[in-house]
């Protein structure tokens, strides 16, 4: 099969039939190049089951003779491991100058991954480097994102041809035209990562969504909704994670909930998963507060070792049964390495919380998020393999590659703490793209995690025996999801960023910048529209009310779930509460909480209007 980018022909560009503006092409918009090229896709769409996909004999073999047949699904996850980072070392070298050095290693780098990712079964082969000149022997919903990827090649190429001669140098290519063996190559790479992270892609990153000033489901914002803040020392201020601490009687039963958050002032400056890390010095704060009084409090740290860092990330804490202490732990993103810090709270001084211990591990890569199985033990998420914590400039090319580039190299770990302060480490979930919040139903048998690069949540079932999780299912949520929790009903509140490049805007510090901020819940409902328990789905449910109320529905940026009800509780453009993290409803009373990263103060959203506000 020949070439098939068409030469520069007066003021349109001819791509497999598709003439697009040259004017377009020549501004080297990548969005509205997609825009063009991938509308004239029929049916086209990023959301295919990555079922779709045929697995790798060899490489399920091997994995198979290493862990007995404990990891069913991790032949899929290496094999797209491997074709993802043959693309992420592809655009390094693509991007780095020659001077820096590290295209020789990218150089040997992606042909050796790409002749790994290329080995297997003749139906893999197939679709990493299509040979045949017809898309009938693929998949038909990956042979759409086949040809869609190689019109968005072709038209993309038109825009670099008038840029660099480097995009062709590595290939030998001439100025003109594509041979078939490149194109081929390049086309499978940007298939995959069509398939599996451009909805993502172009919608929290290349578009912004256009959101109210403000949206509350139960009522005018303005009525309802109201930002507490530290008005004595305004420390209350970039607050990651917020959990509710509950005092329980001998039944059970809860007799007062309090509201632990997690905060930084120094975020902006020093951010290891964001970054900057430039100064790691102002310490991060815990507080408390009441939500039967609406009192606030900062929490002391007793016994806290001098000189250790605090810049506490996800925490979770055990509830307190007739009075007793409850274990609390936190993740603490300091100077040298992150660790777990446990503390201990004492229902008789809730505003003080003791030190016990840190934890360290090489398996705390990067940890994020935490959710407790027991007074001792917990699930962690890692967000990237690769840290801004490495040297020079990889600290900020390669999680940039990770994070961009779709990577599964994430995972979620479980921990149990022994007596003496060692632990015992077990991975649960490989292969998530940068995973994030973690949550854990009340009876222990489901897990939830945010996959941040994918902008989804994933569904597990837990057995409590071993704490081995099994992959159930996945919800696409419309924006890039950050902390997750269940409510007392377990409805799973889910809270994270919309747009990207707004929150590093923030970041900046740049005039007017805002970022905005959107909370949905995700409940399962029956075939019959009911809402049913975590557990009860029926894989053929109806897609029920989906998110209607809402100014700016989720339908308009994620895909319906055949399994789950999505619907937005808060939304806003960053006016009236942004860069939102982590949300939680009190089913007892109806309230919202939120928080935001880069905000000052507690978003409280009450069931019955308030006044005077001042929203």
């Amino acid at each position: 099969m020949g070439a098939t980018v068409a030469c520069v022909a007066g003021n349109v560009v001819e791509v497999e039939g598709i003439v697009v503006a040259n004017e377009v092409v020549a501004t080297g918009d990548i969005g509205a190049i997609i825009d063009v090229v991938g509308a004239a896709s029929a049916g086209a769409s990023a959301d295919a089951p990555p079922g779709a996909v045929g697995g790798s004999p060899w490489v399920s073999t091997l994995i198979g003779d290493l862990s007995g047949g404990a990891w069913p699904d991790i032949s899929g996850a290496l094999r797209f491991l491997l074709v993802d980072l043959h693309v992420a070392m592809w655009i390094l070298k693509q991007t780095l100058p020659a001077r820096y050095g590290y295209r020789r290693l990218s150089y040997a780098f992606t042909g050796l991954t790409g002749r790994t990712a290329m080995r297997g079964d003749e139906q893999s082969s197939r679709l990493l480097v299509r040979q045949s000149g017809t898309h009938s022997d693929l998949n038909p919903r990956l042979s759409q994102f086949h040809l869609m990827s190689r019109r968005i090649i072709n038209t993309v190429v038109m825009t670099l041809d008038r840029r660099s001669d480097l995009f062709f140098s590595f290939y030998g290519m001439g100025m003109d035209c594509l041979d078939d063996r490149s194109l081929n190559s390049l086309e499978a790479r940007l298939a995959v990562y069509v398939y599996r992270s451009g909805r993502a892609l172009y919608h929290h990153v290349l578009t912004a969504p256009v959101l109210p000033k403000g949206y509350f489901a139960g009522g005018d914002y303005r009525d309802h909704c109201v930002v507490i803040k530290d008005e004595i020392d305004n420390r209350l201020t970039h607050c990651e994670h917020i959990i509710f601490w509950d005092h329980l009687d001998e039944e059970d039963i809860i007799t007062n909930r309090l509201i632990l958050l997690s905060c930084d002032p120094g975020r902006r400056a020093w951010n290891t998963v964001m970054g900057p890390m430039d100064d790691p010095d102002p310490s991060g704060d815990l507080w408390i507060y009441s939500t039967e009084t609406g009192s606030l409090s900062p929490i002391t740290l007793a016994n806290y070792p001098d000189g250790h860092d605090f810049h506490p990330i996800g925490t979770d804490v055990y509830s307190s049964k007739a009075g007793a202490p409850s274990n609390l732990f936190v993740i603490n993103h300091a100077r040298e390495n992150s660790t777990i810090e446990q503390l201990v709270l004492d229902p008789a001084q809730p505003t003080v919380a003791t030190y016990v211990r840190t934890l360290t591990s090489p398996y705390f890569v990067a940890p994020n998020a935490l959710t407790l199985t027991s007074p001792t033990s917990f699930y962690f998420t890692n967000d990237h393999l690769m840290t801004r914590r490495l040297p020079g400039l990889l600290s900020s090319i390669l999680p940039t590659i990770e994070s961009f580039g779709g990577l599964p190299l994430t995972w979620v770990g479980h921990v149990m703490v022994l007596p003496n302060g060692s632990i015992q480490h077990k991975f649960t979930a490989l292969g998530i793209v940068l995973a994030n919040g973690v949550a854990l139903t009340h009876d222990g048998l489901h897990l939830a995690v945010a996959s941040s690069g994918l902008a989804k949540v994933h569904f597990y079932k837990r057995d409590p025996l071993t704490n081995d999780l099994t992959r159930d299912r996945e919800v696409t949520v419309p924006f890039i999801t950050d902390n997750l929790m269940y409510d007392d009903d377990d409805t799973l509140i889910v809270a994270g960023h919309p747009h990207y490049p707004s929150v590093m805007d923030v970041v900046e510090k740049n005039p007017g910048a805002k970022a905005p901020s959107w909370a949905v819940s995700i409940r399962p409902v029956s075939a019959s529209g009911v809402r049913e328990p975590e557990g009860q789905t029926d894989s053929h449910s109806k897609k029920v009310g989906y998110d209607s109320r809402a100014p700016l529905s989720a339908s308009v940026i994620a895909p319906a779930s055949s399994t789950d009800e999505v619907e937005t509780i808060f939304q806003s453009d960053g006016s009236v509460y942004g860069t939102s993290t982590t949300g939680l409803i009190d089913t007892r009373t109806g309230t919202f909480y939120l928080t935001g990263l880069y905000e000052d103060g507690l978003l409280v959203c009450y069931p019955e209007p308030r006044n005077n506000l001042g929203m």
